[in-house]
């Protein structure tokens, strides 16, 4: 039975992993597997911080573009009180023009 067994599988003895080399593959593959792990947490935390900063960057600029368009609209007011204040102006001018012309008659 022995010859025919070595006939069937070989000469060579079985390689057969003891316990403690067993525990040892199965300890190194739960460290390459916690290492991977904390790869993709290390990714998935720079991604979050990637969006948290676009996300900041986007408030600034929405903050930036309210603020300039606040001021265009102060400056707008602005313009139109001072067209208010020449068209007053020049009224009061005008009447007085006519008072006068009316006075020298």
């Amino acid at each position: 039975l022995d010859a025919e067994l070595d006939a069937v599988l070989g000469a060579e003895p079985l390689d057969v992993p003891s316990a403690a080399e067993a525990a040892a593959l199965e300890a190194t593959a739960a460290r390459a597997e916690a290492a991977a792990e904390a790869q993709r947490l290390a990714e998935v935390e720079a991604e979050v911080r990637a969006a948290t900063e676009r996300r900041e960057a986007a408030a600034e600029a929405e903050a930036a573009a309210e603020a300039a368009i606040a001021e265009e609209e102060r400056r707008q007011a602005a313009a139109e009180a001072e067209r208010r204040a020449v068209a007053e102006a020049a009224a009061l001018a005008e009447a007085e023009a006519a008072a006068a012309a009316e006075a020298n008659a």
